[in-house]
């Protein structure tokens, strides 16, 4: 064999098992939800959830009681904390296997993630670790389909008005009629008027009082994404790691440092 053909062998050969490689850590499997906090009921298809439990989310109804606030941190290291009275659907979560390229999970998504939502009543406030270029959030609503990345939101149909508060993201509404919209970073939506074909009075941006209460119920989510970790484990599941802050350590119960899934 000359230099030359063997030389682009061994490239051809290089280049196929570096995709190969590639193709493993881009595998993808279904995310779970957890159940970090329990205030009230919270059921899934009807069925009763419990704290510090896991779950496979995808094409359940997640109903919250009439009076409390829960919280599920799903496997992308998002979280979700739920308003009283709320129903929502889980239509798609997939999830890619970690590639080791973001620098610390506390602060950047471990891997790509893909999670359609459908809230057909009340709401939640949202807050998730900084998602991967390639992740894709989209929520269906009764008014239209948001869709795009965001670290942190309050979405809410029962309030007066129905809004939407971006505070940290980028998201596209594409209206039941009319133009769509782009909601960005500090931007409040209100859900009640992407009826009118004119967009006067439906986006603006929040002021600086208004971005401090949304940023203090955005909050609880946040401290509860930072304190479970997910990784993936050998059965195409995930196992979960629930931290437990110093100033609290002494008094939990052991199995709550480690619990596996």
């Amino acid at each position: 064999m000359s230099r030359r053909p063997a030389l682009r062998f061994f490239c051809l050969l290089g280049l196929a098992l570096l995709c190969g490689a590639g193709l493993r850590a881009d595998e993808t499997r279904g995310g779970i939800a957890f159940v970090k906090g329990l205030s009230g009921s919270l059921t899934a298809d009807g069925r009763d959830l419990s704290k510090h439990e896991s779950f496979d989310p995808v094409g359940q109804t997640i109903v919250s009681g009439p009076s409390g606030r829960s919280c599920l941190v799903f496997s992308n290291r998002m979280a979700l904390v739920l308003e009283p009275d709320t129903t929502l659907n889980v239509v798609k979560f997939r999830q890619a296997l970690p590639d080791g390229s973001a620098a610390t999970t506390d602060n950047v998504e471990m891997a790509r993630s893909q999670i359609e939502l459908k809230l057909e009543r009340g709401g939640f406030a949202l807050a998730q670790v900084q998602p991967r270029a390639t992740s894709s959030l989209t929520i269906e609503l009764p008014s239209g389909t948001l869709s795009g990345r965001v670290s942190a939101m309050i979405v809410s149909l029962d309030s007066a008005p129905p809004q939407v508060a971006m505070l940290d993201g980028t998201m596209r509404l594409s209206r039941n009629s009319g133009r769509p919209l782009v909601l960005q970073s500090g931007q409040w939506l209100d859900l009640g008027k992407t009826s009118n074909l004119s967009t006067s009075g439906m986006l603006r941006t929040l002021d600086t009082t208004e971005r401090k209460a949304v940023s203090d119920q955005i909050a609880t989510a946040q401290t509860n994404y930072r304190l479970v970790v997910f990784s993936p484990d050998e059965d195409d599941g995930w196992e979960t790691q629930v931290r437990i802050p110093k100033s609290s350590a002494r008094s939990a119960a052991k199995n709550d440092f480690m619990i596996h899934n």
